[in-house]
């Protein structure tokens, strides 16, 4: 799970090359990185496609910050990468019940990415990034919609 990637501070190339160095030995079909925050800039999908011992790629696509990131992921970049895609299809900030994607919420957004990369480059659905902050109460509450919206989708 590394948000630095996308905030763009320094050294991209390298950063991407040592996670690469991190993986080898690894099979490369169990070896993902979650990315979080937007991931349109600083050409983080380019450099993360061209990683050789990591094989899914894991964004998030719910939250305010992220819902953009579907437009920076497309199914020829993942087919010419030889990756899957983790898809963050659910907040993890949410304060009341409310505001908790629905399992309708949590199944257009897996809609929507798949149309987008491909169905077949899909290889899991996950809440958008780690919930250590995320509001205790709501965490059930989470887990339960996201796995009834995957649950609708088949």
């Amino acid at each position: 799970d590394e948000p630095f990637l996308s905030q763009g501070y320094r050294d991209l190339a390298e950063r991407v090359k040592l996670i690469d160095y991190i993986a080898e030995g690894l099979p490369s079909d169990r070896v993902s990185v979650h990315v979080c925050g937007f991931i349109g800039r600083y050409g983080v999908i380019d450099h993360l496609l061209k990683l050789e011992n990591v094989g899914v790629l894991s964004f998030a696509f719910a939250g305010r910050i992220e819902r953009p990131n579907i437009d920076h992921v497309s199914a020829k970049g993942f087919r010419d990468g030889g990756k899957k895609l983790g898809v963050g299809a659910t907040a993890v900030t949410p304060m009341t019940v409310e505001e908790v994607h629905s399992p309708t919420d949590v199944a257009k957004r897996v809609h929507e990415v798949a149309a987008r990369v491909g169905r077949e480059n899909l290889a899991y659905v996950h809440p958008d990034c780690g919930m250590r902050a995320t509001n205790k109460d709501m965490v059930p509450i989470i887990l339960t919609n996201m796995q009834a919206g995957v649950d609708s989708v088949g």
